[in-house]
């Protein structure tokens, strides 16, 4: 089971968060830092553009440790942050320590 520890701005150039797992250890950059997501307040429109967008590309949502998977899952699925982590934790069963900081940027 992956236990995610934390979830950061990210460092890398272009990429808004970067999160952090353990088991296996990994280190995934998602999300661009000049859009504009669901959990910003892009209109349902876009989100539906986003993901026939993604859709047609070929992304695998099923691997809950891929950029994709992290980037629909958590900026594109509702516009509560918070509910998005708690759907993705769920969906995959990811362990998150209490105490694990996930910021959003």
């Amino acid at each position: 089971m992956p236990i995610l520890t934390g979830i950061y701005p990210s460092k890398r150039k272009g990429k808004r968060l970067t999160a952090y797992f353990e088991n296996p250890k990994k280190t995934i950059h998602f999300g661009s830092d000049v859009a504009t997501t669901f959990i910003d307040g892009a209109t349902k429109q876009k989100r539906d553009a986003y993901i026939a967008r993604h859709s047609k590309s070929g992304e695998d949502w099923s691997d809950p440790l891929t950029p994709g998977t992290l980037s629909l899952y958590l900026l594109w699925n509702t516009p509560d942050y918070k509910k998005n982590v708690a759907h993705y934790k769920k969906h995959f069963e990811v362990k998150i320590p209490k105490g694990t900081e996930i910021i959003k940027r």
